[in-house]
């Protein structure tokens, strides 16, 4: 079943009356329908990585920061040979979500997916390999727009009666190919940026659970997800889960995990490293020889932006870094094998472009090389695909759904029409 497809029964059978909508009195959704939580809201403040800029105490957004090579010079990074990529599989794993909003609901559609290359000297197959994973929802603002609640029931996701949504991983490792349905809270953020959270709570979710289709078991695997670490807009119940692959099987002999993030502009890690009490001053030493660089300065900065063309020279990465954004420091306290090191690349080629990447520290802590290894092929990547790595790149393109997001588009003004239902339309110019 295609993707768009997915909301045909409730365009069809569930959809009220053009006259009987304009009849009834004014009402919200049922109330048997789940709820994102604010803990699943609030991250849409937040940088990419988590840093909460609301709630910091004296400008400090992490709640732990360790620089793991010293001395902290920025380190090169070489391009790999040949006979380094020689059967090695480069994984990557992006997502993305779409929406169709009207006044009284909002359908919502995702899809994460895995791409794999397979570089071999004597052309082994498979040369590539790939997967998507979808799922779809509705959010329910105005209570009179559909009718039939035993077929919504039927089609869609039931409800336990608990206020707040649980974990989405269970969820959606049933793989059903229905909505899932949540209603709109007035209480909680304005109708768009909801859906908006449910859509990327719902996206990350998918990313986490492609983890599971990493292809292991023939040569050296490096497993490279968009985004940090810790998906923001999850659970740390799900983000624990779905991390939990790296700890069993093939993951702990030659695979190694990396997140990279591209959309890292707000990030503030150098400066809050550089004034950290007990190394920041080695730091400056370091980066900003006899330039006297003080707190008062660097407090007046926005971002680790401003700082890395006068850090790193092209093709080169910070050190390592352990480094935990104080609004995810539950992960850590639950499993602190999965502490984030984090660095920036700037790649070689102009314009210059810079990504984040993160590693669980315990693959760190098992096997150094490999994860250098896995540094130097996320970085030659980077160089392929210029804005991102480039098996990034392919799995963007494989998890594009604006096609199916214009289809369901036209399928619901047609259906909304031919039920007479004449719904004031918002501008999004």
């Amino acid at each position: 079943m295609s993707l768009e497809s997915q909301f045909t029964p409730i365009l069809k059978k569930c959809l009220r009356n053009g006259e009987d909508y304009r009849n009834s009195p004014p009402k919200g959704p049922p109330l048997d329908y789940p709820v994102l939580s604010q803990e699943d809201l609030d991250p849409l403040s937040h940088t990419e990585h988590g840093e909460d800029f609301s709630s910091e105490p004296e400008n400090k957004v992490y709640s732990k920061i360790e620089v793991l090579e010293m001395p902290p010079e920025p380190v090169n990074i070489p391009i790999p040979s040949v006979a380094e990529l020689a059967d090695t599989h480069v994984c990557g794993i992006d997502g993305s979500n779409q929406r169709v909003e009207r006044g009284g609901f909002h359908f919502i559609l995702c899809r994460a997916a895995m791409v794999a290359f397979r570089y071999s000297e004597t052309a082994q197959k498979p040369y590539f390999y790939r997967l998507q994973k979808d799922a779809t929802a509705i959010v329910w603002v105005d209570g009179n727009i559909f009718e039939n609640q035993i077929l919504l029931n039927t089609y869609l996701q039931e409800s336990d009666g608990n206020t707040d949504n649980k974990d989405i991983l269970p969820q959606l490792e049933k793989n059903i190919e229905k909505p899932l349905m949540y209603r709109y809270s007035v209480q909680r953020n304005r109708p768009g940026s909801y859906a908006l959270g449910v859509a990327v709570k719902i996206m990350q979710g998918l990313e986490l659970l492609c983890i599971r289709e990493t292809p292991l078991g023939a040569g050296r695997v490096v497993c490279i997800k968009d985004g940090p670490l810790f998906s923001t807009s999850t659970t740390p119940r799900d983000v624990l889960n779905g991390l939990s692959p790296l700890f069993h099987g093939d993951w702990n002999k030659n695979c190694t995990y990396v997140a990279c993030s591209k959309r890292v502009r707000d990030s503030v890690l150098l400066l809050e490293a550089l004034r950290h009490e007990r190394f920041g001053k080695t730091l400056r030493d370091i980066w900003f020889p006899e330039q006297n660089i003080l707190d008062s300065t660097l407090k007046e900065l926005p971002s680790d932006s401003v700082l890395l063309p006068r850090v790193l020279n092209p093709g080169q990465r910070t050190p390592l870094m352990a480094a935990v954004p104080t609004a995810r420091n539950v992960v850590v306290k639950e499993n602190e094998s999965l502490e984030p090191l984090s660095c920036y690349y700037l790649s070689r080629s102009r314009p210059h472009t810079y990504v984040r990447l993160e590693i669980p520290r315990f693959m760190w802590e098992r096997d150094k090389a490999s994860v250098e290894y896995a540094i130097k092929i996320t970085a030659w990547q980077h160089e392929l695909g210029r804005t991102a790595p480039l098996v990034l790149n392919m799995a963007d393109e494989q998890c594009d759904i604006s096609n199916e997001r214009r289809i369901l588009e036209w399928r619901t003004d047609a259906a909304l029409q031919g039920k007479k239902l004449d719904l004031l339309q918002d501008y999004h110019g």
